[in-house]
């Protein structure tokens, strides 16, 4: 399967001859100003020409559904409870770190130094030593280079997102394979390969998921070098001791809801937490997507999310696991109106009942809004959801009972058309009387 290394190979050496501004994969080059230096591709790749192309990428946004702009669209409604000041960081119990089998070396989590620029993707963050730029940001990754643009020749560092391993590449030696695992104990397979690329040796250390996600694609961890002589192994290393994943970004994030909902805000969101703790919205900025954590009556009570996304007739149950809870889900085709890039579009709400409560029998609910896009892309919304973790505290128990669902109003029956009023018969005209005859008589002489 020559296709993983071939197209690890393609993005490093493209990267790095178009580095400056860093490019996404669906950016048209020419309109950079691209100018041919004159070095054929074939001359940088093994296998010259006639290498196989990269697989398409199943997720090319050009190929998505342009979003339909709709006239005047309704807002989405909100909870009526009053927002409050977003919550202060609360020191949190790290998660469960996974058991590491015995013999797997942990590679341990180290702080970059102050001048080190931070990057993140899907939710991963590693550190890079000022100076080394960002040749490949996308969907599937991003990778920094810190080498000589002109030769190519140095060390580079990208956290990706695939659906081959560099293990599985035939086209390369296999120098070292085996397991190493990270500070919060996942393990990772973990391999060191060579290859050619133009006459010159590409080295490339790569850790990678054992399985694949949803989307059939593994985190792969790559530690390379073009024109390998050594020299920048321990600055690599040191790179890959920056990684923070999105488990162990969850252990120092902010709480809310009494410590039940820990959170990790994407950049221009806002979070507003009611005064008694009952109910989280977060949201973007401009409006395009909420997500909203309640328990208690900010669930069950007057306005509460059971009756604003649960109880109308339209909302569609159904059971599915979200947040790794079992949870009733309503699926809302509700005429909301969110804000897009390209103008108010509409959008849908998701709601979410669990299944457990807390300890008192208080329930808990989460509410997604966004405009369509969201819903659509799965990546979208795993980078969303891994942002949030929910700590049900030891006593929760089972307590789901079903929304009552409002039954639609039955249409008024039939009634019968009043009866014409009776038509007035018209009176007869009396009858003309005739006038009296002449007394003849009386006129002779």
């Amino acid at each position: 399967m020559k296709r993983s290394f071939t197209r690890f190979t393609c993005s490093l050496a493209l990267g790095v001859a178009l580095a400056g501004p860093s490019l996404g994969q669906d950016e048209p080059l020419d309109e950079f100003g691209i100018v041919d230096d004159g070095v054929p591709l074939d001359e940088l790749l093994q296998g010259g020409a006639d290498s196989p192309l990269p697989e398409p990428e199943p997720y090319d946004e050009a190929d998505a559904p342009a979003a339909t702009p709709a006239p005047e669209p309704a807002p989405a409604p909100q909870p009526q409870a009053a927002p409050q000041a977003a919550p202060q960081a609360v020191p949190t119990a790290p998660p469960e770190v996974n058991a590491v089998p015995e013999g797997v070396p942990v590679i341990a989590y180290a702080p970059p130094p102050a001048d080190w620029v931070m990057h993140e993707t899907h939710g991963y963050t590693f550190a890079a030593p000022p100076g080394w730029e960002v040749v490949k940001e996308s969907r599937q990754g991003v990778v920094v280079f810190g080498g000589d643009k002109e030769t190519f020749s140095g060390p580079s560092f990208g956290i990706m997102f695939d659906r081959s391993r560099m293990q599985d590449a035939d086209e390369v030696t296999v120098l070292s394979q085996g397991q190493a695992a990270l500070s919060d104990g996942i393990v990772l397979d973990d391999v060191t390969v060579e290859g050619d690329m133009g006459g010159k040796t590409l080295r490339v250390r790569a850790l990678s998921t054992p399985q694949p996600n949803e989307d059939r694609e593994y985190t792969i961890f790559m530690l390379a070098q073009y024109a390998w002589q050594g020299e920048a192994d321990p600055v690599l290393e040191q790179i890959l001791a920056t990684v923070k994943t999105p488990q162990m970004r969850m252990a120092e994030a902010p709480t809310a809801l009494n410590g039940l909902v820990s959170h990790v805000l994407p950049e221009g969101w806002k979070a507003e937490e009611n005064a008694d703790h009952t109910q989280l919205t977060l949201r973007a900025e401009p409006y395009r997507t909420f997500i909203t954590f309640a328990t208690g009556a900010a669930v069950t009570g007057p306005g509460g999310l059971d009756q604003l996304y649960a109880a109308s007739s339209s909302a569609t149950p159904g059971e599915e696991v979200f947040m790794g809870f079992v949870a009733e889900e309503y699926f809302d085709y509700g005429d909301y109106g969110f804000a897009g890039e390209d103008g108010d579009s509409w959008g849908n709400v998701y709601y979410y009942r669990l299944h457990e409560c807390l300890p008192d029998g208080s329930p808990i609910a989460i509410a997604v809004g966004d405009s369509e896009s969201l819903f659509e892309h799965s990546d979208e919304r795993r980078d969303l959801y891994q942002r949030f973790r929910l700590n049900l505290p030891a006593g929760s128990r089972e307590c789901f009972v079903p929304v009552a669902r409002a039954e639609p109003e039955p249409e008024p029956a039939p009634q019968p058309a009043p009866a014409p009023a009776p038509v007035a018969k018209p009176v007869p005209s009396p009858a003309p009387v005739p006038s009296p005859a002449p007394d003849t008589d009386a006129a002779a002489p």
